[in-house]
């Protein structure tokens, strides 16, 4: 079936914008835990408290691995491939990365948080640009307009913002676009924002301290070479209960088990795509990845120390053989590894649906 979807908008000047679209509605799908790889330590391959996974369009996964200060690259089966930067402040190096980015193209964005900035490699892990984000930057997320424009989103916690950050490709610079949130637990307020993630039409924000996802509508104009986001709903709340959180961290866009790619706002056709209407949350307050579809906790998945999380396929970065899509990926802080979970045949037998606590402008 079809599921007819509206988004409204509140800007800053107290006026409203929607936008609807029809979208396919598929199985939510199941996952179950499929193997580890990392293992804590220095060397190469292994990880010291990592904070951000990504997948690029390769199907090769990229993780922030914190405490070791550098970026590394596995492939989808876990094999190391390589190591990037070291500790420090210079090009090519990093201090305390937490979030982790790739876009369809392969261009990797790192939230470099010790630094106070945003770092953008080559899919071979050169350093390609940076620009400075006051504010001890945490998750981070990127997609494409019209294939020549990159917008990345970060989280500020220690500002309780989100900023969106733009790049021509013909210019090469990463250039602020516009800020949004402030402190505080109302519509469009954040407390200790983390993880977030881009959809058909909207970025998703983990509001970690207000134990909730809000949803924003983001609008991107080439006249000003701006963007404008506004508040569009929200969903969860503090708990240990289905649909509830703790203290959630990580957020991915999921494509169901079907193997569709994920919904992206920057795909020039929206129908081109299924959209699975999936999103994966770690809560490791609860120890457990939470599945959502369209605000409907679906099931959640046990794996103490969760700490971000990555799907294939995300934002339209569709591997060219298709090979592992909808694959999960988590990193797990307490293990130091990253755990890959895969696209199951059958529900688990305590599967529950219950409706999040949400709210719509």
């Amino acid at each position: 079936g079809r599921l007819s979807v509206t988004v409204t908008a509140t800007n800053a000047d107290g006026s409203t914008a929607s936008t609807s679209q029809s979208v396919p509605v598929t199985s939510p799908g199941y996952y179950e835990h499929k193997l580890e790889f990392g293992g804590p330590g220095k060397g190469s391959g292994q990880l010291s408290d990592p904070s951000g996974v990504a997948v690029d369009p390769q199907g090769h996964v990229w993780v922030a691995d914190t405490a070791n200060d550098r970026i590394q690259e596995f492939s989808a089966s876990g094999e190391f491939m390589h190591s990037y930067g070291s500790y420090g402040s210079g090009g090519g190096q990093f201090n305390q990365p937490k979030g982790i980015a790739v876009d369809k193209f392969g261009n990797v964005f790192v939230a470099d948080s010790g630094n106070d900035r945003i770092v953008e490699l080559s899919s071979a892990g050169e350093h390609e640009a940076e620009a400075s984000t006051p504010g001890a930057p945490a998750g981070i997320a990127a997609g494409i307009v019209d294939q020549t424009v990159d917008v990345v989103y970060v989280t500020l916690p220690t500002t309780n913002e989100l900023v969106a950050y733009g790049k021509v490709y013909a210019y090469g610079s990463l250039e602020k676009l516009t800020s949004f949130g402030s402190s505080g637990s109302g519509e469009g307020q954040f407390n200790d924002p983390t993880g977030v993630a881009v959809g058909y039409n909207n970025v998703y924000v983990v509001d970690s301290g207000n134990r909730r996802v809000q949803v924003l509508l983001p609008r991107f104009s080439y006249t000003s070479f701006g963007e404008e986001l506004g508040y569009s709903s929200q969903f969860g709340s503090g708990g240990v209960g289905s649909g509830q959180f703790s203290t959630p961290s990580g957020i991915a866009l999921g494509c169901g088990a079907l193997g569709y790619g994920c919904p992206s706002r920057f795909s020039e056709d929206p129908n081109a795509q299924a959209v699975s209407g999936d999103s994966f949350i770690t809560d490791p307050g609860n120890a457990r990845i939470d599945q959502v579809q369209y605000e409907t906790a679906q099931q959640s998945y046990h794996e103490e120390g969760v700490q971000a999380v990555a799907v294939n396929a995300e934002g339209g970065a569709l591997p060219a053989s298709g090979k592992d899509v909808g694959y999960m990926y988590v990193a797990n802080s307490q293990t130091n590894k990253i755990s890959e979970w895969v696209p199951a045949p059958a529900p688990p037998t305590d599967r529950k649906s219950t409706r999040l606590n949400s709210s719509h402008a």
